[in-house]
């Protein structure tokens, strides 16, 4: 894999150090439970790939707006409430709290290493008067805030062009990836660390799934604290 730096962290005092590394310049987060994973939208991945994703996400807004109040949106706005619903898109989900991509990183049973990327990205896209869907190259799309959720865990996206463009396989001169491994005997911990400081399901998923999500994690997990924000949210 193309990548500037690779670290391996097994406590969050290592996990914080590692971060410190990244403050001064905007970088980019992404979490992932498997080290295996690419960095690939879903849409340029198979059995999505042999698809027009264009006619793809145009079917779906056919019959999305039943439920959603779509007056107004552009094709850039589809494609992230799509996204966020979990259609095949050609966008990648990042934030800029590597808290939140460290949650969707050890989310999840702990039977491998997990990890989280960062990437200081060199091009924003320029989404005014240009469609989505005929953008070349890997940028960072900025989205309007049309799904509370993507506002809660501090959402970006890069949109790829093709959808089957891998990022690590495209980097920019004067762009960097790196990639903090989290250990398999670690990840249980960190979740529960990130726990504490309210990096939960109940603060990046508000509502009633996310409280059910929370709650079912917080009665099977064998690392859950006494002083966990379950008891908090009891009073």
């Amino acid at each position: 894999m193309k990548s500037t730096r690779d670290y391996e962290v097994s406590s969050f005092e290592q996990f914080h150090s590692v971060l410190t590394q990244f403050r001064g310049k905007r970088w980019y987060f992404r979490g992932h439970s498997s080290l295996d994973w690419s960095l690939v939208p879903k849409a340029g991945r198979p059995p999505f790939n042999v698809f027009d994703d264009r006619e793809y996400l145009e079917t779906w807004k056919r019959r999305a707006r039943a439920y959603t109040a779509s007056s107004g949106l552009s094709d850039w706005d589809w494609l992230a409430l799509a996204q966020h619903h979990g259609l095949a898109t050609r966008l990648l989900d990042w934030s800029v709290n590597p808290l939140a991509a460290a949650f969707f990183a050890v989310d999840g049973p702990p039977r491998e290493s997990a990890c989280v990327y960062a990437f200081r990205a060199s091009k924003i896209a320029l989404i005014d008067n240009v469609s989505p869907f005929k953008f070349d190259g890997i940028a960072v799309f900025k989205p309007t805030a049309v799904v509370d959720r993507i506002v809660q865990q501090g959402g970006m996206f890069t949109v790829h062009g093709p959808p089957s463009l891998a990022l690590n396989e495209s980097l920019g001169d004067d762009e960097e990836l790196c990639r903090i491994v989290i250990t398999q005997a670690y990840r249980d911990r960190l979740q529960a660390e990130l726990d504490f400081y309210y990096v939960n399901a109940t603060a990046l998923f508000p509502g009633l799934d996310g409280l059910s999500r929370y709650m079912n994690w917080w009665y099977a997990s064998r690392e859950r604290s006494p002083d966990s924000n379950l008891e908090a949210l009891d009073g």
